[in-house]
């Protein structure tokens, strides 16, 4: 994942002071989500509202 997109921050010169990061494949499935990667869009399913 790239942070710096994903914060929308510039990536510093210095490429050793760089952060990389990665979204777990048990965090995806416990919460339904979907990356659209061609949209830089992740979804999550909403829990039912407790109000009707």
């Amino acid at each position: 994942m790239d942070l710096y997109n994903y914060d929308d921050e510039p990536r510093p010169a210095d490429t050793s002071t760089w952060k990389s990061g990665y979204l777990g494949c048990d965090f995806m499935r416990a919460n339904r989500a979907v990356i659209d990667f061609a949209s830089g869009l992740l979804f999550i399913k909403a829990e039912p509202s407790a109000h009707r």
